[in-house]
């Protein structure tokens, strides 16, 4: 567990910073402390901090379930509302739909840099 935190804090909290004295690295590991403890939403606490789940709160798995089927539901009524050009597909106004697509233009652009070898 102490590798953990360990790690946690030289790649998420230290990252970039640079300590001058001893004052400044327990002020540092003080701000650390409590990121950790009360910022930090591991996904084995279901979107619980930790001093949370030490007050009482119970880590539920299906905590976000209903939250997360109306999100799919919204984002599935979005999505149907819009009018998708897939290519070879009918429109309303009975024409087909072709647009070119981001990988046959990133060919062509490439096609175009690399100079032909006789």
């Amino acid at each position: 567990m102490s590798e953990s935190v360990h790690h946690i804090f030289k790649n998420e909290f230290l990252y970039n910073k640079d300590t001058q004295d001893e004052i400044e690295l327990w002020q540092q590991l003080e701000e650390f402390d409590s990121y950790y403890n009360w910022n930090r939403f591991p996904i084995e606490l279901y979107g619980y901090a930790p001093m949370e789940v030490v007050y009482g709160a119970v880590p539920d798995r299906h905590r976000f379930k209903e939250q997360i089927k109306q999100a799919q539901n919204k984002r599935y009524m979005i999505n149907s509302s819009q009018p998708f050009c897939i290519a070879g597909r009918k429109l309303e106004d009975n024409t087909t739909c072709s647009p070119p697509t981001a990988q046959t233009a990133y060919t062509d652009e490439l096609t175009a840099a690399i100079p032909e070898i006789s």
